[in-house]
């Protein structure tokens, strides 16, 4: 049978989807994986024949602390494609594997204490990754979503228009910013609780 995943696989716009999602939510939530590619990013910089050695560009002689710096820039390289190969496996399952088997495996995890320190890392990457799909799919196919955000565009500009004072500008944007925090942080609680009794519900 012709599934929607088997096409998603075959086509290889899964793994590009799985790449995309890791980085980005590497990059934001990751300290070590951005620590090492600064790392990366500064030993090229200080050491510019390397990139024409990492690109094939020929052959080149290299100076001994240059050979000392490419030598670091490929183990460095080798432990970012280690974090993001870890990342690419549970995001994988997320996306390309049934959701009862993924379910499945995440309540062993959550209830294994001995398993990776990562746990809540990935248990929070694809709630980031589910939440953003959820968000794409809201735009495109919810029209009383499609309003809400218009008439928070229309009201912004209203309150711009006021021409407030700066005081009370940024109590109004603290305002907000509170009211926002809280319901994130109870969308996040609700859909954690949800995949909770799920996870329940299918092994209980």
């Amino acid at each position: 049978m012709r599934t929607r995943e088997n096409v998603i696989w075959q086509d290889g716009l899964l793994d590009e989807k799985i790449e995309e999602k890791v980085c980005k939510y590497l990059e934001s939530k990751h300290p070590e994986y951005r620590s090492i590619k600064e790392q990366i990013r500064v030993l090229l910089q200080q050491n510019p024949k390397i990139r024409e050695i990492l690109g094939l560009d020929g052959e080149m002689a290299l100076t001994v602390p240059e050979h000392k710096a490419l030598n670091k820039v490929l183990q460095l390289e080798n432990k970012k494609n280690l974090i993001e190969r870890e990342y690419y496996f549970y995001m994988g399952q997320a996306m390309g594997f049934s959701y009862k088997a993924m379910l499945a495996e995440m309540r062993r995890a959550l209830e294994d204490s001995s398993r990776d320190r990562a746990v809540d890392q990935v248990l929070e990457m694809i709630m980031d990754s589910r939440l953003d799909d959820l968000e794409e799919k809201l735009k495109a196919e919810n029209r009383e979503y499609s309003n809400a955000l218009e008439e928070v565009s229309r009201q912004e500009e209203i309150l711009y228009n006021m021409n407030l004072p700066k005081e009370k500008r940024v109590q109004v944007d603290r305002y907000v910013t509170a009211v926002n925090q809280r319901w994130i942080l109870y969308a996040e609680a609700l859909y954690t609780a949800g995949m909770r009794d799920i996870l329940a519900l299918i092994e209980g």
